[in-house]
């Protein structure tokens, strides 16, 4: 997906329905199964809207958005319902959006957790859970489409799954771990290292030589 900068958008004019107020983070889609069809993705607190035009951005019309219409989930936050905050402190971190090449009506979309939509999101099915199965590693940051395969890039690597499947294989074959702060003893046992690491927790370990 292309990233529309941070920006005031109440000053731009993009087709005769659509207007924009002030959004944190925005994506925009296309697809060689239509090329006349555009995507238009945003999120602020929560899930702010998608719409579509199909003819080459003449014309946008609004498609979904969290509780719009009703029942639909907050596609960007952790809960179904939108808990955990909504996503006002996640999409300026991360928002991907991809529309199949082969299906104009296939969406992903993934802040915290993984959501699809196989009708042009009129409707959205909740593809990963944050903990517990179907697990995939939270914070999304882009989809790849291979076939009737789904690949995901997130903060824990590389996963994969059929197209609207139920469950996701990890297939980087490597871990990742973000060390964010470090420290050793001081005055005494000074060969002994504690590290806090993002979304993995502490870790220690003792040398008695030095590293």
């Amino acid at each position: 997906a292309y990233e529309i900068p941070k920006r005031d958008w109440s000053s731009d004019v993009c087709s005769s329905d659509l207007s924009f107020t002030w959004i944190i983070r925005a994506g925009v889609e296309v697809t060689p199964a239509n090329p006349d069809i555009v995507y238009l993705i945003s999120g602020d607190s929560t899930f702010r809207w998608l719409y579509k035009s199909t003819n080459s951005a003449d014309l946008f019309v609004f498609v979904s958005a969290y509780g719009q219409p009703s029942g639909t989930p907050n596609i960007l936050g952790l809960f179904d319902n939108g808990g955990y905050g909504g996503a006002n402190y996640q999409v300026d971190y991360d928002l991907a959006f991809k529309v199949s090449p082969t299906n104009a009506n296939q969406i992903y979309v993934g802040g915290l957790c993984v959501f699809s939509s196989s009708n042009g999101g009129q409707t959205w099915v909740k593809r990963s859970n944050y903990w517990n199965y179907p697990y995939c590693h939270p914070d999304i940051h882009d989809f790849a489409f291979s076939g009737n395969t789904v690949f995901v890039a997130d903060d824990g690597g590389v996963y994969k799954q059929t197209v609207n499947g139920t469950g996701w294989t990890s297939v980087s074959n490597f871990t990742t771990t973000q060390i964010y702060c470090l420290s050793n003893g001081q005055l005494t046992h000074t060969d002994n290292y504690l590290v806090r690491t993002q979304d993995n927790g502490m870790r220690s370990e003792e040398h008695t030589s030095e590293l």
